[in-house]
């Protein structure tokens, strides 16, 4: 879990210079002041949902599905929450923060999904 998680804050510190690049030095039509909640909200998933996924795996296999699909759903259902609120309060920022959210979703799947892989790999 150590390694987790100084490799997911590396990660997440690459993403925020990539933001505050982006922000830097793109036109203002482009720049979406608001990504810095989507990264933190991102990194707080991540954190804890793999947490609960090494915790669940640590008691056996049929332990670990229950508990990843259940909190995928869980995930899936909150972040569209999430999106439909900011969507309805806020149409006019609509397709940076739409954009943004499924940028960093996929950056951070993919980075979580590695993770588990390896770890359970050699177990």
């Amino acid at each position: 879990m150590v390694v987790f998680s100084k490799n997911l804050i590396l990660f997440t510190l690459a993403i925020g210079a990539s933001i505050f690049a982006w922000n830097s030095f793109m036109p203002a039509e482009y720049v979406f002041a608001k990504a810095w909640f989507i990264l933190a909200l991102y990194f707080a998933i991540t954190a804890a949902l793999h947490w609960g996924a090494i915790q669940s795996g640590s008691k056996g296999g049929q332990q670990f599905i229950r508990y990843f699909l259940a909190a995928t759903m869980l995930k899936l259902f909150l972040l569209l929450i999430i999106i439909t609120l900011y969507v309805m309060t806020k149409p006019a920022d609509a397709m940076h923060f739409a954009v943004c959210f499924l940028v960093l979703y996929l950056f951070y799947t993919v980075f979580e999904t590695i993770h588990l892989l390896e770890h359970f790999k050699n177990k």
